[in-house]
Parts: C-alpha cells; sequence; structure tokens
C-alpha cells in the first residue's frame, strides 16, 4: 500500500467539465490552476504532500488496451500506482497498477454508491482496489461486506483557509425564506468574540446531513440546548450544495428547512452563541479555544485536518448511518487517529444510526482497541 514511488491520479470527469485541458495526461500540478471543487483541489493537496509530483490522467478508461494503452505507458513510465480521486459517483482503476481509491465530497447527496455500483457491475476491477484512503466503505455482495483496507494519511500541519464569515442564526419556522433573508441582509458579524464561551461545538454540516432525519435532529437539539447554556458556542458550518450552487440564500436555507423538519421547539429570536459559518474554519481559528468539540455523521472528510488537531478535540460525536458492519474498521482507524477509544455508543435500536462518542479522559492506544 502507498509505496514511495511517483503516483497518477485520476478525477471526476464532471470536476473539468468547464476546463480547457492541457491533454490527457498531465502534470498534476495544473489542477491549481483550474476551476475545480475545493474538496478535490484539498484532496489533490494531500495527494502531492505524501508523493512528489503526482501525474493526472484523464478518463483512464479510454487507455485499457491497444495503441492507447501503450501511449499511456509510455507517458507514465516507471509509475505503478494510480490513486483514484473520487466524489463517490464512480471509481476508476487502471490495470496492471496498484489501484487506490481517495473519497471527497461525500457530504454531497450525489456522492454514493461508487463501491456498490463496481462491485455490482464489475467484481473483477473491483478486485483490483488495493485500499482506499481515509474512509471506512464497503459494498455488499450475496449478503457480505466487501471493504478495501484503510489506509490513513492525514496532513502533517493545518491546512490554511478563509478568513471566518460568521452570520446569526435565525429560525422562522413558517418561513425559511424570511429568515434566510433576515440574516443575509444583516451581514457577516464583524470580528465575533468568541473567547468568553467555554466550549466551541464545531458542526460542519453536510448536504446528505440535511435530508438526514437522525442527524438534523442531533443539530437541532445542540442548538436548543445552546439557547439556555451561554457557556458554549455552535459554529454551524453551511452545507455545500450538489448542483453546484454557491447562493448562501440557498444554503442557508437549505440548513434551516432542515433544522424546521426535525420539530425540535426553540425561540424564535436570534441565538446570541450560534452561529452560521460560510465555509469551513482552519485550524488557527480554533488556536485560542481549549475546548473545541465536533458533531459530525459519516460523510464528515476528516482528512481536511491534521492529526494534531483532531487528537486535541474535547470530544467528538460521530453518528454512523451505514452497514453496522462497517463499524469495527471505523472505530479502530478513528481511535488512532484521535488516541482513545469511544466512550460510549447510543442507538434506539440494533441497527444505524448509531451515535458513537469520543471524550477527552478516555486516554488510550489503537492497539487496546
Amino acid at each position: 500500500m502507498l509505496k514511495s514511488n511517483r503516483v497518477v491520479i485520476s478525477v471526476p470527469g464532471n470536476e473539468l467539465r468547464n476546463v480547457d485541458l492541457p491533454g490527457s495526461v498531465f502534470e498534476a500540478e495544473k489542477l491549481d490552476r483550474m476551476p475545480i471543487s475545493e474538496g478535490l483541489k484539498r484532496a489533490y493537496h494531500l495527494v502531492s504532500a505524501l508523493r512528489k509530483d503526482p501525474i493526472c490522467v484523464i478518463r483512464p478508461e479510454i487507455f485499457a488496451h491497444g495503441r492507447a494503452r501503450n501511449w499511456m505507458d509510455t507517458r507514465l513510465g516507471a509509475v505503478r500506482e494510480h490513486i483514484c480521486l473520487s466524489d463517490g459517483t464512480a471509481v476508476k482503476v487502471i490495470g496492471g497498477l496498484q489501484n487506490h481509491v481517495f473519497f471527497y465530497g461525500l457530504g454531497q447527496r450525489k456522492s454514493s454508491g461508487g463501491l456498490q455500483n463496481l462491485l455490482t457491475w464489475a467484481p473483477e476491477i473491483f478486485c483490483q482496489l488495493q485500499s482506499q484512503i481515509n474512509t471506512f466503505y464497503g459494498a455488499m455482495i450475496n449478503g457480505r461486506l466487501v471493504q478495501p483496507p484503510t489506509v490513513i494519511s492525514l496532513p502533517k500541519s493545518g491546512i490554511p483557509g478563509a478568513p471566518a464569515e460568521l452570520y446569526e442564526y435565525l429560525l422562522r419556522p413558517e418561513c425559511p425564506e424570511e429568515g434566510a433573508h433576515c440574516i443575509i441582509e444583516k451581514g457577516a458579524i464583524p470580528n465575533p468574540v468568541l473567547s468568553a464561551f467555554k466550549e466551541l461545538i464545531y458542526i460542519p454540516l453536510s448536504e446528505t446531513g440535511t435530508y438526514d432525519a437522525t442527524f438534523s435532529r442531533l443539530v437541532s437539539q445542540t442548538i436548543a440546548t445552546a439557547y439556555f447554556n451561554t457557556d458554549q458556542c455552535v459554529l454551524l458550518r453551511l452545507p455545500t450544495l450538489s448542483d453546484d450552487s454557491a447562493d448562501l440564500s440557498r444554503r442557508i436555507i437549505a440548513t434551516l428547512e432542515a433544522i424546521r423538519a426535525s420539530g425540535i421547539v426553540m425561540p424564535r429570536v436570534p441565538a446570541l452563541n450560534v452561529f452560521l459559518v460560510r465555509s469551513d474554519l482552519a485550524e488557527s481559528f480554533f488556536d485560542a479555544h481549549d475546548r473545541v468539540s465536533l458533531i459530525v455523521d459519516d460523510t464528515f472528510e476528516f482528512w481536511s485536518y491534521s492529526h494534531a488537531f483532531l487528537k486535541n478535540l474535547y470530544s467528538v460525536r460521530y453518528l454512523v448511518g451505514g452497514d453496522r458492519r462497517e463499524l469495527q474498521g471505523m472505530v479502530r482507524g478513528l481511535t488512532s487517529i484521535l488516541g482513545r477509544a469511544p466512550s460510549g455508543r447510543h442507538s434506539s435500536s440494533a441497527t444505524p444510526p448509531i451515535l458513537l462518542n469520543w471524550n477527552q479522559g478516555d486516554i488510550t492506544t489503537a492497539h487496546k482497541r
């Protein structure tokens, strides 16, 4: 898994539909100058930090055999490994190479089913996957769960982010559109003072999370509790929408509609300790706070943060909604990253969703799990 030689990467074709490509095979550093999604760019940067000067191939399936394959082999030279950067809709392999898949953007509703489709339609190709990077997904065949082994690769230091842009939280249950209009009209909050709060609770909400009734209810309960606990500050990152819409109003409306649908009753006035966050918060944003907690679902891209940041989190609440048989590998992987085993799990039935808790003070080592 993941040797030290140079690597070739492939990217989803839909990411490049508005790009003037330099060719079918090119130096991957050119991706930095292309209008691709932030998720793909982060994934590429992580790969390029692990491997020097990766090469990018477009639509590797057209280079399967014959002259096309000979041409690509000549371009790749001694490269023997391929990493498919996948948005989750498809997984591609290059025959004869060691293949790995790196899922990104899984918080969008369209991003699911890639592994299952590959196993269902081409099990002989599925078997060529040697690992999945930073995820714990599997696919079902004949009632059996099949999972490529997981390789953990996190950035060594925090990835720089844009300055934080925070908005007030206000829910108008009868009309989320009106609530969104009031929030945007008031504008971003200039220099909010967060040092007075004893705990920051960061919830990076995904589009998938807005359609997950259990996760939406967990988010809503957290916000409702914060209204009456002024020691806490809740930072709710707005979801990225799969239709490529970056419209702030639509993202806020999607968030408010999910909270309204949860049925949790809360005050109809702005919360002084709950903020909507426009984009991912950089690790440096949390430097001044000792108690930072995360509430996430199983689409959370923890690989966007360094090992040091994740290990120092005060607590992590992780809602798992996939196949229960995926739990063991996922728990083992996150335990190794967080440096402690989960302190408990809560579920109303024997099937997911299951809420796992990693709390500070439950320090352990991964081999004890």
